[in-house]
């Protein structure tokens, strides 16, 4: 029995909007226009803070408290070492980037039907409504604060949702997993990422 497709979540929650294709393209064209705005370091810090963000919401999972835990049992003491040799606890401070809506609302303009059509209109100017998004809290009840964790748990949250978004773009062409092509040649060194 084949497996259940995965599915995308691009539904929008009650009492938000409605996303249309203009507004999905406002977002993203105000988003490349804050870029004009802001230092690199303040938009990396954003979306640094916008995974730990993240992180700190996936944790509250079955799943993410299992890959929380193991981080903290793993690679926490080191990572820790390095945000404070490099100074970055002020990440805590900094507003966070809402990085999942705008990949699920990057995602959600690529299937657009539409799309074509709204191109060949003038492009919005910016994003409608919506409010700022909540800097990061410190400590969670009996959970220590660990920014290092919250961004590693955050990455593998949305690398997870990349994974699952591209495969859902593609699942007409793709082939089953372990396919072998005719005279295809394997690429690469055979590492654990890219078989």
């Amino acid at each position: 029995m084949p497996p259940d497709p995965v599915r995308l979540r691009l539904v929008d929650d009650a009492g938000v909007g409605d996303r249309t294709t203009v507004s999905l393209l406002a977002s993203l064209v105000a988003r490349l226009t804050a870029l004009r705005t802001v230092t690199g370091a303040e938009a990396v810090g954003s979306m640094m803070a916008g995974l730990a963000q993240l992180g700190r919401e996936v944790a509250r999972t079955a799943d993410g408290a299992r890959m929380r835990d193991a981080i903290e049992k793993t690679v926490a003491a080191h990572g820790e070492a390095i945000w404070t040799a490099l100074s970055l606890d002020h990440l805590a401070d900094t507003l966070p980037t809402p990085i999942l809506d705008h990949l699920r609302n990057d995602i959600a303009l690529l299937t657009a039907d539409d799309l074509e059509e709204i191109l060949d209109r003038p492009l919005p100017a910016a994003s409608p409504g919506g409010g700022a998004p909540e800097a990061l809290e410190h400590g969670d009840g009996d959970q220590v604060f660990r920014m290092f964790c919250d961004y590693l748990v955050g990455v593998w949250a949305l690398s997870f949702e990349v994974h699952r978004a591209v495969e859902v773009l593609v699942a007409d062409s793709l082939m089953p997993a372990g396919t072998v092509r005719p005279g295809a040649t394997a690429t690469g060194d055979g590492g654990p990422v890219l078989r």
